[in-house]
Parts: C-alpha cells; structure tokens; sequence
C-alpha cells in the first residue's frame, strides 16, 4: 500500500523522502529490500524456468470498456448474492447485495429470511455439526436452531474488525479458530491480529495475542485447518507477513488448552502472509499477497520443503485474493484470483487448473482499476459450480467472449447497466 500510494504521484525529492520514512515508520524495510530482490531477479531472468504455466490459449472471457456481452461461458444468477456459504448438504446460506443484514437459505430454488440483524453481515461460517456463525457490527454471532434466535458469542477488538472468509476454520475434533481482520489507522495501524478459539460449539470463546508479543502488527488472513499437517494454518499480514503452524493441546502446566506456534517464515523473503490456500493433492498451495510487487504459487508437503513459482506478467503484481477446489466424480479444479490495481500493462486474471496447479488455464482477465472480481464460494464442502460476483467500478464493462467458437455450451449473459452481477460457471461441463 505504501509501494502504490508513494508512486501514484509525481516521483520527486520530497516523495521520495516520504517514502522511505513510512517504510521506516511502517517496519517495512524487510519487505522493501524483499520487493527489490524479487523485482531484479525477475528483470534478469532467474525466474524464466520457474514460472507458473500458463496455457498459450487465449483467457476465455475478457472484460473490457464497452457496453457489448455475450458469453456462453457464464450463467446470470437472478439473486444478487453478496456472501454465500455452503453447508455439508449443499444448502447455500447468504446474504443478498441489496439486504446486506439479511441472512438467507436457498433450499429446493426458494430463499427463506432465516434471520436480520442491524449491521452489514460480514462473514458466514458453517460447522460440520451444523451450527451457523456470522459476523457483523464488530461482533460474531451464533445461531441456534433449537431456540431459532441468533445472538452475539464475542466481540472482535474493533466494531470494524471482520473475519476472512479462509480465516475461521474446525478441526478434527470440532475445536473452533477464528482470525481478527480489520485495516485502521490512527498514526500507526491498530493491532488486530486476535486469534479467537472455542471448545464448546462456539458458546464461549477465549482470545490469544501471541502474535502481538512477536511484533506482529495489523491483522490475520488465514486460520485454518490442515488435514494434510494435522495442524493449523496462519498468516498475518502486514508488517511481517509470516506463516505459521499452530497445534492446540492440553497444557498440564496450567491445566488448560493451548495453542502453541511454530515460525515457518523466518525471513520476509521465505515469503508468507498468504491471503489463499487449499489443499490438492497432498499439497497444500498457497498464494501470496506482495500489492505491486513479485507474486508466486507456492506449495509444499511438509512446510519444511516448498516450491515457489512466479506469477508472469502481466499478472505478477496482482495478489492472490482467493483460492476455491471445485469437484465432481474424481475431477477436480482449482480456481484461483489474482486481483491487482497497478494500472498500465498490469492485468488482472481468473485463472483455473485441473491437474492441481501444475498449469493453468486463462479464464477471466480484466483491469482491476475498472472490475472488481471476487470468487464468493465458501465452504468445507467441496461444490461443482463456481460463484462469481463482477462489480464495475467507474464504467460500463463488457463480457466480451474471444472463443465462441471452441465453445460448447450456448448460455448468454449480459452485464449492461448493471454495476454488480452474479454468474455461475459450471465447471465440469462438456
């Protein structure tokens, strides 16, 4: 952020003087000298054979500054979804663009207003068991079947504060986690970066603030459970950007239970502070979240090895804002978002593999200063269709087709006049 707001104006003396006092005042220069290394590598070509692979078709669908349509490759859905969350018999849960406090189930192609609460709702998470949690207004909210009520659990340090949709995650053994995202700045950044845990279902909830004792300084991206380690999965963001392995057990010292972290990322330049994650084929692949600068995919078995492939250009300064699995039968597909500001030749992509990141098909580009793309699946179930909302920022915006005729489906859509619109792409068609 400091990277763009500097360089959005004018280079000068006094610019650049500021520039390098925020860096300073912002406990960035590990992060600076990070984007640098990075920047002259790739300028010299040390990451030509490192690169993620990226199919030479052309992306299917490109959003451009005109007022055309056309694509077979995205279906229109009638409701405006802003948040969906899927349970474990595929109900979906959500909220509608227009009634943000509103908490919908779509059940048998019938929505039914299952609750309202004053604030926009922020966050929806589901429990294998069943149990419906949403944040809202600074707070996270339970709701229980048995009294059909929905009522607040905890408060977040901030009435801003949030939780990511890959930051609230269950183990194995129903245990709760939850990460505190907020962005306030108040002559430096209120620390936010709260771990929240529960043993009882989400009816009592404990803070931690070991990340604050390690000089962490913003907020929390990722919390979440790894099959494949058996253990927890964090990233904070910001200063540090560090991830980290937690494992939650009894403590016989203070007859309690813990959750001890291990550093994975000694260095900036290991990388961390991932924004997507999933878990493909006894790997778990992240995506890193470096705003204007080197971008990479980086995957590994056992957080002891990793392999780390650049993102190319003109995408490498868009960040990876999320990562979903879809799947049907044995096929399965990673989705992935890189969404950027940059301007100029830097583009912004949707991009989806099926053969578990090793390469990539071009779906959707656009530029991130006019479109703002998110991918809105959110889940523990793994679903065969992807939820994508496509906002227009500052003009009308096009779905402009560039390969109808390797095409095979006939549906249409068309995005005139609308500045939010939701589609489905059905991923496992012929």
């Amino acid at each position: 952020m400091i990277v763009k707001s500097t360089f959005n104006h004018n280079l000068s003396i006094k610019h650049i003087v500021d520039f390098f006092f925020k860096i300073y005042r912002h406990d960035k220069i590990a992060e600076l000298f990070s984007f640098v290394f990075w920047e002259i590598k790739y300028l010299l070509g040390f990451y030509i054979n490192n690169k993620i692979k990226l199919n030479q078709l052309p992306p299917q669908i490109v959003l451009i500054d005109k007022t055309s349509i056309s694509s077979s490759f995205l279906e229109k859905v009638v409701i405006n979804w802003n948040i969906i969350f899927f349970d474990k018999n595929g109900c979906l849960y959500g909220t509608i663009k227009e009634t943000p406090g509103n908490l919908y189930v779509f059940r048998d192609e019938v929505s039914i207003l299952l609750f309202v609460l004053p604030q926009e709702i922020k966050g929806i998470y589901i429990t294998d068991s069943g149990t419906l949690f949403v944040c809202a207004g600074g707070k996270v909210f339970r709701y229980s079947d048995n009294t059909l009520s929905c009522h607040p659990v905890f408060e977040f340090s901030t009435f801003e504060s949030i939780f990511l949709p890959n930051a609230f995650t269950e183990d194995k053994h129903g245990n709760l986690f939850v990460g505190e995202y907020v962005n306030l700045f108040n002559k430096k950044w209120h620390f936010a970066a709260y771990v929240y845990f529960s043993i009882d279902d989400g009816k009592s909830w404990t803070r931690t603030d070991f990340l604050k004792k390690k000089g962490i300084n913003k907020h929390i991206h990722v919390v979440k459970w790894s099959v494949l380690l058996g253990g927890l999965l964090l990233t904070d963001g910001d200063n540090k950007k560090k991830l980290w392995f937690g494992k939650f057990e009894w403590s016989q010292a203070s007859k309690n239970f813990i959750l001890s972290w291990k550093d994975i990322s000694k260095r900036h330049v290991n990388m961390g502070g991932y924004t997507a994650v999933v878990e493909a084929d006894k790997q778990v692949v992240f995506g890193t979240d470096y705003n204007g600068g080197t971008n990479f995919l980086v995957s590994t078995s056992n957080l002891l090895r990793f392999t780390r492939r650049v993102v190319p250009n003109p995408y490498r300064r868009s960040i990876f804002t999320n990562m979903v699995m879809t799947s049907q039968n044995s096929a399965t597909q990673i989705w992935a978002l890189l969404h950027g500001e940059a301007g100029g030749k830097m583009k912004s992509l949707l991009m989806m593999s099926t053969d578990k990141g090793q390469s990539w098909n071009r779906i959707i580009e656009y530029d991130g200063r006019v479109f703002l793309i998110r991918i809105l699946n959110n889940s523990r179930q793994i679903q065969n269709k992807l939820y994508i909302s496509i906002e227009k920022s500052s003009f009308e915006g096009v779905v402009n087709n560039i390969r109808k005729s390797e095409s095979k489906t006939s549906a249409s859509v068309n995005m005139q006049n609308v500045d939010y619109n939701i589609y489905t792409i059905d991923c496992f068609s012929p």
